[in-house]
């Protein structure tokens, strides 16, 4: 490959920066030249004026002759005022171009991006569903959530499972609670904070009191559907995720998961940087602190079956 040829496919890998770096440093000539040339325009000003100051005087001109006089000198200024701007003009509007075109290749980029993560999802919600509709939602979770099943054996001879899982997305978990997604949205930020730090508050009762809560009953109380689909946000999520409280878990597992929920946002209507109020309130990002449950609980009857605590 020639010199020439790898410099003509770094310019079109790189054009939007090139074009943004020219503009940025046509916008610094021009500002430069702007003050340079005004200088310079304030000489063609007071020049202007004197040679009008001196017409004003000349006794040897009538009136008719001074105005035409005078108009010729404004005429003359106003053309070298504008020919000492040309250049930063120039400068500025080759900024701008280079700017906009900048603009444009991202934009070109971005629809492509778009495009190509449009197919692809598109693709990936039709194996989906095609997986659900052949295996069923319970098979689609359990490879959408790479789930295996390890076997251990304890001291006493008796083989214990332990479920791992690998998701596609660590988050599968995660809603995000707005006016489209969810059926309980509130007009204003403020009855959204009220309303879910009341169900974080009850459902945390609801653990101490019954020893479990599954994810699919948090999600039902705060307006999601549970309807199941090809979509990414529509995925099955069995019985079997949810929270334990302290006793439900074995003593050998003491420590190793929460035995609290979490979900609700820490900051509502703040921006966490400025913390200044953010008017507009598109929706909050649930984050779900669940897990499986069904193994905690099965050995947590097995040890309380054995006499354990």
């Amino acid at each position: 490959m020639s010199f020439l040829t790898k410099i003509g496919h770094f310019a079109v890998k790189h054009k939007s920066g090139i074009f943004m770096t020219i503009g940025i440093g046509l916008g610094g000539g021009c500002i430069a030249a702007t003050v340079v040339q005004t200088i310079k325009a304030c000489d063609i000003i007071e020049n202007a004026n004197e040679r009008m100051d001196n017409v004003e005087v000349d006794l040897a001109y009538t009136e008719d002759e001074k105005e035409t006089r005078l108009k010729e000198i404004r005429k003359e200024t106003n053309i070298a005022l504008i020919k000492n701007y040309i250049l930063p003009a120039g400068l500025g509007i080759g900024s701008l171009a280079c700017i906009l075109g900048a603009y444009k290749v991202v934009s070109d980029q971005k629809a492509a991006a778009l495009t190509a993560l449009a197919s692809t999802t598109a693709a990936f919600e039709k194996y989906r569903s095609r997986v659900i509709e052949k295996y069923g939602a319970e098979a689609d979770y359990e490879l959408y959530n790479g789930t295996t099943t390890v076997t251990k054996e304890t001291v006493d001879g008796k083989e214990l499972t332990t479920r791992v899982n690998d998701p596609i997305d660590n988050n599968c978990y995660t809603k995000i609670f707005s006016f489209e997604t969810s059926t309980e949205w509130k007009s204003t930020w403020k009855l959204n904070k009220a309303f879910l730090e009341f169900y974080e508050r009850y459902w945390n009762e609801q653990l101490r009191r019954k020893g479990y809560v599954t994810y699919n009953e948090v999600i039902e109380s705060l307006g999601f559907s549970r309807k199941v689909g090809s979509g990414m946000t529509d995925q099955f999520i069995p019985n079997g995720i949810g929270w334990v409280s302290d006793e439900n878990v074995p003593d050998e597992l003491d420590g190793h998961f929460d035995t609290f929920i979490s979900f609700a946002p820490s900051d509502y209507g703040i921006d966490s940087e400025t913390r200044t109020a953010i008017f507009d309130d598109p929706g909050y990002i649930l984050r779900f602190n669940c897990y499986p449950i069904d193994g905690l609980l099965m050995r947590k009857a097995d040890a309380m079956g054995r006499g354990e605590h």
